[in-house]
C-alpha cells in the first residue's frame, strides 16, 4: 500500500540524530584525489610544520560530506538550496568527531527545511565548525530518470577537468577583482569514494552508517560542487598560504550528474587588519552558456610566509663582532674594583675607554696606563658625579676628545658599610643617594642627548642582589640601589624608540674594597649557600656589562641581568 506523504507530520522541528565518526589518512587521500585540492597545508608536512598549526591539517570540507548522512525523513528526496560553514578550529588526522544538527525551521508551502549544525571534537567537545543547511524536499519517487546515485563509477580520478598548479600568492599580491576559475566534471553517477569515506569514518568510531537510502536521497551532486570551494581557495586564490575561514553558497539550479561546470572566484574585498580575502564565487553551467547555478562567497585568511632564518654567514657578520671597536665607553667610579675591571674588559674589545674617578687619581691613571700599555685607548677624567656641573665638564672633556659617548656604565657608589637602622641618619642615606642615584641621573641627562643624536646608545647600571634579598643594617645601600633599578626601568621605556637600551647588572657578593668590612665567616656562609659554591668575581660582572653593551643584546632593555651563581631571585 502506498504511503501518503505529509510533510507537516514527517518534518519535525528539533534535534536530529548525532553522528560520530573519525578521520584517517586514507580518507584524506580519497578527498584529495576527488577534489584535486593538494594544497601544501594538507599534503606537505615540511611546509605545514611552519604554519600556525605546526602540522598537516584535514580539509575543513571533508567532514561536511557527513551532512549527507543526516537522518532526514526517509520518504523524501532533498535538494541543497543553501549551505554555509564557519571553520573555527582545524580538524586533524585521527580526530574523532561528532556532528550534531537541529532542524530549526520548516516551510511546507516552500517545501524547505532549515538545519543548523555543529562539528565538535568528541573527546573535548571543542567546536570546530558551525554552519547552516537549507534543503528543498519532495517525495522520493516524484522524479523520473534519476540514476542510482551510489552505482560504481568507472573513473576514480579527480573531478577536475585538468589538474591545477598550486599558486602561492601573498596578501599584498592579491588585488580586488582578481579572478580564478577551473572546470570540473561530475561523473555520470555518484563517485563511490564518498560512500567509502563515509563508511570508513563511521568504522573509526565503531558506529554503523545510515541506511543507504538516506544517502541516496541526499543531493550529493551539489555537495560535490560545494567541496570544490576548498580547491578554489587552497590551490588558486589565494593558494598555498590560505586558511579557509568560511563560505556561503546558494543554489538556484540543482547540479546535475554527468555535466561540466566552471567554479569561479573573484576578489571582492581585502581586510588588512585580519589579512582576510573575501571572494564572490559562482558555479556556472558550461553546457548552458555559463548560466549561474550557484553563487555565494568564501572567506580565506592569507597567512604570512614562514620567517626566513638568518644564514650562517649573516650570523658570522652580525654576531662574531661584538661591535664595540672604537665605541666610546664611560664608566663611572672606575678607578678600582668592579669599575676598573669593566674598563679593562672594554679595552680588550678595542673600545675607547673613559675612566671616571672622584678622588683616586693615581688608581685611575694606573688603569689607563695598563690599557694604553696593552695597545688600547683610554682617558682618565675626574668628576664627582653627584655634582651636575662637574659631570657637565666631564662630558665636555670627552666630547672634545671623542665627540660622543656610545656606552655609559653607572658604577659609582659611596660605600656599603652597614649601619643599623635605628642609628642611621637621613644625611647618611642622602649621601648614598647622591652618589648612586643623583650621580646616575646627572650622567644620563648629559649623555642621553648625545645618544639620541647618534640614533642609539647603551646605558648599564650596576645594582645589587640585596635590593631583592636585603641584609640587616643595609637600609641606605638598599634604598639607593633600589632607586637605581627604578631609574633603569623608567629610562628603558622612555627612550626605547630612540634605540637606546637601559639595563641593570645585578651581582651578588663580589669581594672588592667595598666588602672589606664583611667578616670572613659571613662571606664563607654566603659562599656555601650559593649553588655554584663561590662568590661573583669582578670579571663575572664585567662580562655581563660587556654583553649588554654589545650587539648580542640589541633587543634587550629594561632588564636585570642576574650575576648570582644560582642564588634567587629567579627572573
Amino acid at each position: 500500500m502506498k504511503r501518503e506523504i505529509d510533510s507537516a507530520r514527517d518534518w519535525a522541528i528539533g534535534p536530529l540524530a548525532t553522528k560520530a565518526f573519525g578521520v584517517s589518512h586514507a580518507m584524506l587521500a580519497e578527498f584529495i584525489e576527488l577534489t584535486g585540492d593538494r594544497s601544501s597545508l594538507h599534503t606537505d608536512s615540511n611546509f605545514a610544520r611552519t604554519s600556525m598549526y605546526r602540522g598537516t591539517v584535514v580539509h575543513g570540507m571533508l567532514p561536511l560530506t557527513y551532512l549527507s548522512c543526516l537522518e532526514l525523513p526517509p520518504h523524501y528526496r532533498t535538494v541543497v538550496k543553501t549551505i554555509s560553514a564557519r571553520f573555527v578550529k582545524p580538524v586533524l588526522v585521527d580526530d574523532r568527531l561528532t556532528l550534531a544538527a537541529t532542524l530549526v525551521d520548516i516551510r511546507p508551502g516552500e517545501k524547505t527545511a532549515e538545519i543548523e549544525y555543529t562539528l565538535r571534537k568528541s573527546d573535548t567537545g571543542a567546536t570546530l565548525t558551525t554552519g547552516q543547511l537549507v534543503l528543498g524536499y519532495e517525495p522520493a519517487g516524484s522524479r523520473n530518470g534519476d540514476r542510482h546515485p551510489l552505482a560504481p563509477a568507472e573513473n576514480g580520478s579527480s573531478l577536475l577537468v585538468e589538474p591545477l598548479e598550486e599558486r602561492a600568492l601573498t596578501f599584498d599580491q592579491i588585488q580586488p577583482n582578481d579572478e580564478q576559475s577551473f572546470l570540473f566534471r561530475l561523473p555520470e553517477e555518484c563517485d563511490p569514494r564518498v560512500a567509502r569515506m563515509v563508511a570508513s569514518g563511521f568504522a573509526l568510531s565503531q558506529v554503523g552508517g545510515p541506511p543507504a537510502a538516506r544517502v541516496e536521497n541526499f543531493d550529493l551532486a551539489s555537495l560535490f560542487a560545494t567541496c570544490l570551494l576548498s580547491t578554489l581557495v587552497g590551490m588558486r586564490l589565494p593558494g598555498r598560504h590560505a586558511t579557509f575561514s568560511g563560505f556561503r553558497l546558494s543554489f538556484n539550479r540543482q547540479i546535475q550528474w554527468g555535466k561540466v561546470y566552471r567554479m569561479k572566484g573573484r576578489v571582492r574585498f581585502k581586510s588588512h587588519s585580519t589579512a582576510t580575502v573575501v571572494q564572490e564565487v559562482s558555479v556556472q553551467d558550461l553546457d548552458n552558456e555559463f548560466e549561474t547555478c550557484a553563487a555565494g562567497k568564501v572567506d580565506a585568511r592569507v597567512n604570512e610566509s614562514a620567517p626566513k632564518m638568518p644564514s650562517l654567514e649573516s650570523l658570522r657578520d652580525d654576531a662574531a663582532d661584538l661591535q664595540l671597536r672604537n665605541k666610546v665607553v664611560l664608566i663611572t667610579g672606575a678607578s678600582r674594583g668592579i669599575g676598573a675591571t669593566i674598563a679593562k674588559l672594554f679595552a680588550v674589545h678595542e673600545a675607547k675607554v673613559v675612566v671616571n674617578y672622584c678622588q683616586g687619581k693615581e688608581d685611575a691613571e694606573r688603569v689607563v696606563a695598563e690599557i694604553v700599555g696593552s695597545g688600547g685607548e683610554a682617558l682618565a677624567v675626574q668628576a664627582d658625579v653627584s655634582d651636575a656641573e662637574q659631570v657637565r665638564r666631564m662630558i665636555t672633556t670627552i666630547r672634545e676628545r671623542y665627540s660622543t659617548v656610545h656606552v655609559l656604565v653607572n658604577n659609582a657608589v659611596r660605600d656599603a658599610y652597614p649601619i643599623p637602622f635605628m642609628e642611621l641618619t637621613w644625611s647618611e642615606v642622602q649621601r648614598d643617594i647622591d652618589v648612586t642615584v643623583r650621580g646616575a641621573f646627572n650622567c644620563c641627562q648629559e649623555v642621553l642627548p648625545l645618544m639620541i643624536a647618534a640614533g642609539s646608545g647603551k646605558i648599564i647600571n650596576i645594582a645589587t642582589v640585596f635590593t631583592e634579598n636585603p641584609q640587616p643594617s643595609q637600609a641606605k645601600y638598599v634604598m639607593s640601589k633600589s632607586a637605581l633599578i627604578g631609574l633603569t626601568r623608567s629610562l628603558a621605556v622612555e627612550f626605547a624608540h630612540h634605540h637606546i637600551q637601559v639595563n641593570a647588572v645585578v651581582p651578588s657578593v663580589v669581594e672588592t674594597d667595598l666588602t672589606k668590612h664583611v667578616s670572613k665567616m659571613f662571606l664563607g656562609e654566603m659562599k656555601s649557600r650559593t649553588p655554584m659554591r663561590r662568590h661573583a668575581t669582578p670579571s663575572d660582572v664585567a662580562k655581563a656589562v660587556v654583553a649588554l653593551a654589545s650587539s648580542l643584546t640589541s633587543f634587550t632593555t629594561g632588564q636585570k641581568i642576574m650575576v648570582t651563581g644560582g642564588n634567587p631571585p629567579f627572573l
